[in-house]
């Protein structure tokens, strides 16, 4: 039987790639209210595998601590795989809760900020991601 809220939500498999982007649709609701989030790479965190883990975290406040959110699982580290990833999370989220991803700067609500590492792949990767969503087709250099 299919499970009524699985924890992988999208997974991509082939010859070359791997992505598996994995969480609860409830921690997804809590994600969309935030006004920011981290995103991390955690090397070899699955071991024995050329597997690396991407956490989206943050700081909660009234809980007094960090809580992950989405954990995806993926084979490769490149701006291009990071793209795939931001489309990936955000429209299996939206698809998931109901809700349009929102970014402050494109919709006036929503996300104002994303803290990552001085990573110029994952920084590439969220620029090309949100200037594809940009309906004004803004550009940004």
């Amino acid at each position: 039987t299919l499970l009524k809220n699985p924890y992988i939500k999208h997974l991509v498999l082939n010859e070359e790639n791997f992505m598996a982007v994995c969480f609860y649709t409830e921690a997804a609701k809590v994600l969309l209210k935030r006004d920011s989030f981290e995103i991390d790479m955690t090397f070899k965190r699955v071991k024995a595998s050329e597997i690396d883990e991407v956490v989206f975290a943050a700081f909660l406040p009234e809980l007094n601590k960090v809580m992950t959110f989405v954990w995806v699982f993926v084979n490769q580290e490149s701006m291009e795989m990071y793209t795939q990833l931001f489309h990936a999370v955000f429209n299996t989220i939206a698809k998931e809760t109901g809700q349009r991803i929102q970014w402050k700067h494109l919709h006036q609500s929503g996300f104002g900020a994303v803290v990552m590492d001085m990573d110029s792949k994952q920084m590439s990767g969220l620029g090309r991601y949100l200037s594809d969503i940009d309906d004004h087709h803004r550009p940004w250099q």
